[in-house]
């Protein structure tokens, strides 16, 4: 087996892969983008279907093997290169499918949420950030991730993955989540990486009180705070997690219109 250089932990079990490509190529997209496919155990049923798919892999080695491991189909193609750094195609609509390193999930997932041309998303993550991601108010799992990703998607947590399914084997469970678009989002495209910003500085000391933290996240004295969430009628004592999805775009909305809108440009 290859040296582990970022992060990795290989799905090998097969069953599991048909599994997760079943479910993936039900979706309706014109173009599949795998993240980190790895040795291709996911990438392999995409291809014999037919599909179109753009593989992004980080490792060059890796890169080397499935570039050698699917010579013969035309429609595949290999992006030897950070996903995150990636520039997507705008005209197409896209389906995406990874088994994600546990360092980077909510990085990739948050640039997921930022495109808008994208139908479908079957992630394999750790079981601790599927329950974040479809965690409920006022729960001890419920905060940025969560706002993120349900202000914009439906969230599906479809199953858990047992640690003898992967090489190197992890320590803790994984889980498969499906996440597609609403319909009617609650916060509109080019406002949402403001909104992820400002729950990150909400969140950032998430013990404390909403005033406090943003308070102290965002460097704004508590009596300008304070205002800012009785005109989004919020009330002061409450902490992150009390707190809902129409509630932040209430008040992302009101600091957008304020005099302090850049100071969420620090997160």
């Amino acid at each position: 087996m290859k040296k582990v250089l970022y992060g990795q932990n290989f799905l090998i079990d097969k069953n599991i892969a048909a599994k997760i490509t079943n479910i993936f190529l039900a979706g309706n997209y014109d173009t599949a983008v795998e993240i980190g496919p790895g040795k291709g155990i996911l990438t392999e049923n995409i291809v014999i279907q037919g599909k179109n798919i753009l593989a992004v892999e980080i490792d060059r080695q890796l890169c080397c093997h499935l570039e050698k491991k699917f010579a013969k189909y035309p429609n595949i193609e290999i992006f030897c290169g950070d996903f995150l750094k990636w520039d997507p195609p705008t005209k197409k609509i896209l389906g995406f499918i990874a088994n994600i390193p546990y360092y980077i999930t909510s990085p990739i997932i948050e640039k997921i949420l930022e495109m808008g041309n994208w139908s479908i998303a079957v992630l394999m993550v750790q079981k601790e950030v599927a329950d974040r991601m479809n965690a409920r108010l006022n729960t001890r799992e419920y905060g940025n991730l969560s706002i993120a990703c349900q202000s914009v998607c439906k969230v599906k947590k479809l199953f858990d993955v047992p640690p003898h399914c992967f090489y190197p084997k992890p320590k803790v469970y994984s889980s498969v989540v499906q996440i597609t678009p609403l319909s009617h989002p609650f916060i509109a495209f080019k406002q949402r990486k403001k909104l992820f910003s400002l729950i990150k500085a909400a969140f950032f000391h998430r013990r404390k009180t909403i005033l406090n933290s943003i308070s102290i996240s965002l460097n704004l004295q508590k009596q300008l705070v304070l205002e800012l969430l009785r005109q989004a009628n919020i009330e002061i004592s409450l902490r992150p997690e009390s707190i809902n999805i129409p509630e932040y775009v209430q008040l992302l909305n009101i600091i957008d219109n304020s005099e302090h809108k850049n100071t969420l440009k620090n997160f």
